[in-house]
């Protein structure tokens, strides 16, 4: 019952967004100096946003998981 929750997806992209902005941050700290195309200060403001949006979004599963279990008991 917990793949077919409506909560899951959520979770789950939540989850590849901390992933690619776990990526991006590892990028800015190793290997920056090696691209001068790509600002450092570019892949950190990367990093901030997608892992600023993976807090969101699991802040925002977390409403609808404690909605389902108040309101409908799932």
């Amino acid at each position: 019952a917990v793949v077919i929750a409506p909560d899951t997806f959520t979770e789950f992209s939540s989850y590849i967004l901390s992933m690619i902005g776990g990526l991006y941050l590892f990028k800015a700290l190793a290997f920056s100096g090696n691209e001068p195309s790509v600002p450092r200060e570019k892949l950190f403001v990367k990093a901030f946003l997608y892992l600023a949006s993976s807090i969101a979004l699991l802040y925002a599963s977390a409403v609808l998981e404690a909605y389902l279990i108040i309101r409908f008991g799932l």
